[in-house]
Parts: C-alpha cells; sequence; structure tokens
C-alpha cells in the first residue's frame, strides 16, 4: 500500500501479465478539498521474494495527470518489462523528496 502523496491516495493498484511484460493499473483518488499544485511522484515496483525490485518505475502524479473539477479519480497504467512470478508482489508507494 502506498502512503498519501500530498492529499492523493493509492485507492488500489492491480498487476497482470501482457506479452512478456507486467501492467499495472493504479487508481488514485484525491480529497475534494486538496488542490494539488506540484507533482508527486508514486514508485511502482514488481518485488521478487529476496525483497530486490526486479522492476520498477516512479511517475508522477500532478496537476496534469489528475481529473479536473469534482472528479476525484485517475486511473494510471504502468508497463514494466517484467512478468510477475507467483513469489513476487506489487508494491506502490509515495516517495518523499528528502530521500
Amino acid at each position: 500500500t502506498a502512503r498519501p502523496g500530498s492529499g492523493l491516495r493509492v485507492v488500489s493498484a492491480a498487476v497482470r501479465a501482457d506479452d512478456g511484460a507486467s501492467v499495472v493499473e493504479t487508481r488514485i483518488s484525491r480529497g475534494l478539498a486538496n488542490s494539488v499544485i506540484s507533482p508527486q511522484r508514486l514508485r511502482i515496483a514488481i518485488v521478487g521474494a529476496d525483497g530486490a525490485a526486479r522492476a520498477e518505475q516512479v511517475q508522477l502524479v500532478g496537476p496534469a495527470q489528475l481529473p479536473r473539477r469534482t472528479v476525484r479519480d485517475a486511473y494510471l497504467s504502468t508497463r514494466l518489462n517484467v512478468v510477475a512470478g507467483p513469489d513476487d508482489h506489487l508494491a506502490v508507494q509515495w516517495l518523499n523528496d528528502s530521500h
């Protein structure tokens, strides 16, 4: 699961195999009172049983990626270059700019 990133939160994330890769579908929600000004970094990774990332990508989520007006949810699709194995798990987390 992901920590809230400046008023944004990950509602759900699911991974599916697609032609030798993994596609991660992530649903992000923002609070109605929240107006996101600066993009937040979201890490999406396939993590092996040993804890090492087999594939990962960082996406910026900001005003350009979020819906307008009263629509709260945005849907991101991320393609990673490995197929998730049975012992792998999906990691989705907001990254702090201080690290």
